[in-house]
């Protein structure tokens, strides 16, 4: 009989040889297909179908290999030519895979949604309700849930995706570089798909998506979307990004719209300000007070007293002060204490404002309703909280500590 270590070597040698068979068997890609055989997409629009030919109009922006190349190392293309370095193509379907083959017929190429960097939804489609595309979309194994989501106000989604915009020269590259620091932006939201879809299954929690325009397109409240000179003695074409498109019910609805003023209280109340700037004044002489690097955080308490419902919204801000209507040139300690209440005034007054439309329009972005749910579950079997959300009272306070007082002072 063999020695009981040598029938242990051989039986380690036989599986280190299965291992290496079954490595080298299952080695390489399966599902492989060249990128030359590919068209990649990556931006997507859905917008309301043209009656008689489905529900759905999906356009997608698909970028042009060549043309990109050519811009890059100054070879010929299409964007070295002068063109922009992608096409757009719609097709339209009764469900959002019906239109996605029908766009398949008219690409030569396999049609690729692995790199969609944003997804427009048309006005038109949101105001009948965007729950049912937006479940497709969701579980479509291929499309990238990272995507930023969005709405066009007073456009289709196409219009704003076949923009040219530089630098990135397609829409979709810059609103993707848009809603990156969004956290930089005091006048937007940032929502990915994904987040949009799993929160617009949460009871007591309504959506909000960011809009869109098309540039030259005035806005409510006095913000304008207009172009601006840019390079050559051009107008610049990328799209504008601002306010907030509110939805509620279970079809998720689009029933109102925020201002770039509303959006900035909105983040407010969400406790989400970051980097944002608020002027204070103007004196009679025209002079202002002004905070810098404003950062905004939130605490919301539920009370229930009597089987009533209220709420409380405390937002605690930080800042430094940027510029003081004063007569010397030291910030005076004055200055920084009336400086500090005029911004917690102006907080809390523009705070008021966004709730106030909040409940207006019935739509509970702030998730107030979620928090009835989870903390008084008994009493939430009890309410209808649509109906009750635009009555229920809720107090807002804000304090404002600034930091610093100036390099100066």
């Amino acid at each position: 009989m063999r020695p009981r270590s040598a029938r242990r070597s051989r039986k380690r040698t036989a599986l280190v040889i299965l291992c290496l068979v079954l490595v080298l068997s299952t080695s390489g890609c399966w599902d492989y297909h060249p990128v030359t055989t590919r068209a990649l997409v990556v931006g997507m629009a859905v917008d309301k179908g043209e009656t008689g030919q489905g529900r759905y109009e999906v356009t997608l922006q698909i970028v042009i290999p060549q043309a990109i190349k050519g811009a890059a190392g100054g070879g010929a293309g299409g964007a070295a030519a002068g063109g922009p370095p992608f096409y757009i193509t719609s097709a339209n379907g009764e469900t959002f895979l019906e239109a996605l083959k029908n766009l398949q017929t008219v690409n030569g190429r396999q049609i690729f949604l692995g790199h969609v960097r944003v997804v427009i939804f048309g006005e038109g489609l949101a105001m009948e309700g965007l729950r049912p595309i937006v479940e497709e979309l969701a579980r479509y194994a291929e499309l990238d849930k990272a995507a930023f989501s969005m709405i066009a106000r007073g456009a289709k989604g196409k219009d704003i995706l076949a923009l040219s915009s530089p630098p990135d020269k397609m829409a979709s590259t810059s609103l993707h570089s848009t809603f990156t620091v969004a956290d930089q932006h005091p006048n937007t939201v940032r929502v990915r798909l994904a987040e949009f879809y799993i929160r617009g299954w949460e009871p007591g929690f309504d959506q909000g998506l960011p809009t869109v325009f098309m540039p030259g397109t005035t806005t409510e409240g006095g913000a304008a979307a207009t172009t601006q000179p840019g390079g050559g003695g051009q107008d610049r074409t990328e799209p504008v990004v601002g306010g907030v498109a509110l939805l509620n019910d279970q079809a998720w609805r689009l029933v109102d719209w925020l201002s770039f003023e509303e959006t900035t209280g909105l983040l407010y109340l969400l406790g989400k300000a970051e980097h944002d700037s608020l002027r204070l004044g103007p004196s009679e002489s025209g002079e202002y007070d002004e905070v810098l690097h404003l950062v905004i955080r939130r605490k919301v308490r539920l009370i229930t007293e009597g089987g009533q419902i209220r709420f409380r919204i405390d937002l605690m801000g930080k800042g430094r002060i940027g510029e003081v209507r004063s007569t010397t040139l030291t910030t005076t300690e004055g200055d920084f204490v009336r400086i500090q209440n005029e911004a917690a005034r102006a907080i809390e007054a523009q705070a008021r404002e966004t709730l106030r439309r909040l409940q207006e329009a019935g739509s509970d972005v702030l998730g107030l309703g979620s928090m009835v749910l989870y903390q008084r579950p008994e009493l939430w079997e009890k309410i209808d909280w649509s109906s009750l959300f635009p009555t229920v009272p809720v107090e807002v306070r804000a304090t404002v500590r600034l930091k610093r007082k100036g390099l100066i002072s």
